[in-house]
């Protein structure tokens, strides 16, 4: 009697169990890289087993790989510095050569080229493109590269159709006739949009952190991506899936950052799994060696003062929080001291103020925040989005913004610091890095960026400048020096970071430092790099990007 009510109710809780549904089971997920290094991109072949994708491994170039669910193995395919974009339906290979990263460890460029899956040399095709991917066919390329400042979508290349200040990862649907990508919104957030071939956007989802790439769904129903939940720190990316007529839902959730960089026809999915650390290191006058000064665990250091003694750091990582932090730390390696929300430019020339931008509310603002007692200033900036960077003239009245006015290339803005009409001294493209003092002593010239990578003396009440003789593209000047006669500079995205000071009336230059980050492994670029006028401390920020790749089951 006993056994019949215990199948009679086992039973009936499995009908019941029936009736609701059964749990829906979790992904399967398995591992397909060992190495330590970043894996910057993954694509299938086209019979949806074997993998492609290129990886950075302990520190050295990026390079393709090859490799197979059944194998811990990858097999290298022989092209150093060579990336993989996308795979055809025929087997062609899309690539990226000579990859290039600036002062941002994902904004790479290169050339695009093509060349088969079963070996051949790459033909080029395009320069300065940062993404591009097959159509159904394999006939055409839609693409993203930079030009005059603004990222132009192509589709086929030569066909522009949309052009904005940040479009990434374009990928065609499984039928050709739309692309989806991730696009920055004016006021810094993230969409998730499609555009069709006579340039017809649509925005399915919008207001997102970041974005981690995306992928069309099987059925083409729906875009796949990996961003962080409104709200949460950059560094914590789920799963998501959205319809095209904009319903969101979750895919997948796990502790830290997802990238999703493909889906095969029959729904699995190719998906990254990044431990992404934030590193500054320092060296102070009279130091025999380097030291660290992170703090959390995505420490950036934007700004240091001329003796070398305090630091401005900005944590943009999870312990940040979702809008970030900002601290005041001791170079000899004292407590940080948190200051406020957001991300900081450059300390004051007194000390007293952090200049600092803030994106909570869905809103970007230009604020002031004390560094001892007091209250938080907002800088009125009317017309103003997009803000990039910034620096306080020596006069300690005036700002330097990079940033731009609603769809218009980014460029170069004075603002008085009580706020007020900003005055362009720059034409479109030219931009601040996030690298230290911009600005010459004096407070008369301006040293930036031109949309083809040169640098530039600008006069900062506007008018002609000059680019900076001794200087090659793809340098950046860093600082000052104290007497005004010599600029700080540095190749952007080189490692190890050569550090020189060049003479501005004879050009000579004499090396100052090599910066060489302590562990190599997953280091793209040195994000930050600040040195003091008398050139007898440095300060300089990068990320160990670490990756391993997984292949998902059951994504539904």
């Amino acid at each position: 009697m006993v056994l019949v009510i215990l199948i009679v109710a086992a039973a009936a809780g499995g009908w019941i169990a029936g009736s609701r549904g059964a749990a829906k089971a979790p992904p399967a997920w398995h591992r397909l890289t060992f190495r330590r290094g970043t894996v910057w991109s993954a694509r299938f072949a086209p019979d949806g087993k074997t993998i492609v994708y290129g990886a950075a491994f302990e520190g050295k170039p990026v390079e393709i790989f090859m490799t197979r669910p059944e194998s811990p193995e990858s097999k290298p395919l022989g092209y150093p510095k060579t990336d993989i974009l996308s795979v055809s339906s025929t087997g062609e290979l899309a690539v990226m050569t000579g990859a290039h990263t600036g002062t941002w460890s994902y904004g790479r460029t290169g050339m695009l080229a093509r060349m088969p899956l079963v070996g051949g040399s790459p033909r080029s095709i395009l320069d300065e493109v940062y993404f591009a991917d097959w159509s159904p066919d394999g006939k055409d390329l839609a693409v993203t590269r930079l030009v005059g400042g603004l990222t132009r979508m192509e589709y086929p290349i030569g066909t522009v159709v949309r052009k904005s200040v940040s479009l990434v990862n374009p990928r065609v649907s499984p039928d050709g006739t739309l692309v989806a990508f991730f696009d920055s919104a004016q006021t810094g957030s993230v969409s998730v949009s499609v555009v069709d071939k006579a340039g017809k956007v649509r925005v399915l989802t919008a207001g997102w952190g970041d974005w981690w790439y995306l992928c069309w769904s099987p059925d083409g129903r729906e875009v796949w991506f990996a961003s962080p939940e409104p709200g949460a720190s950059a560094n914590t990316s789920a799963l998501w899936a959205v319809s095209l007529s904009g319903k969101v839902r979750l895919l997948a959730r796990v502790p830290g950052t997802l990238e999703l960089h493909d889906v095969s026809k029959e729904g699995r999915a190719l998906v990254g799994r990044v431990n992404y650390r934030g590193v500054v290191r320092a060296m102070l006058a009279g130091d025999p060696r380097e030291r660290d000064l992170s703090w959390l665990d995505s420490s950036f250091a934007a700004d240091l003062t001329p003796d070398g003694k305090t630091l401005v750091l900005t944590e943009r990582g999870e312990g940040g929080g979702a809008d970030s932090s900002i601290y005041l730390r001791d170079a000899e390696g004292g407590a940080a001291t948190l200051i406020g929300e957001g991300q900081a430019f450059s300390l004051s020339p007194d000390g007293k103020w952090v200049l600092s931008r803030q994106s909570s509310d869905n809103r970007e603002r230009i604020s002031l925040l004390p560094t001892g007692s007091g209250n938080p200033v907002e800088v009125k900036t009317p017309g103003l989005v997009g803000y990039t960077w910034g620096n306080w003239f020596p006069d300690g009245r005036r700002l330097l913004l990079d940033a731009r006015e609603a769809d218009h290339a980014p460029r170069l803005y004075v603002v008085p610091v009580e706020g007020g009409a900003p005055k362009a001294i720059s034409p479109d493209g030219f931009s601040l890095k996030t690298f230290g003092g911009s600005i010459s002593p004096d407070g008369r010239l301006v040293a930036a960026i031109d949309p083809n990578g040169l640098a530039w003396l600008l006069p900062a009440e506007g008018g002609d400048g000059k680019p900076i003789a001794g200087m090659v593209a793809g340098e950046v000047p860093l600082q000052f020096s104290a007497d005004g006669r010599s600029l700080f500079v540095v190749k952007g995205g080189e490692i190890p970071g050569r550090l020189w000071r060049l003479d501005l009336a004879t050009t000579k230059r004499e090396r100052v430092a090599e910066l060489m980050p302590a562990d190599p492994a997953g280091v793209t670029t040195l994000e930050s790099i600040l040195i003091t006028p008398d050139a007898r401390s440095y300060a300089y920020s990068y990320h160990n990007n670490i990756s391993d790749l997984y292949l998902v089951d059951g994504l539904k």
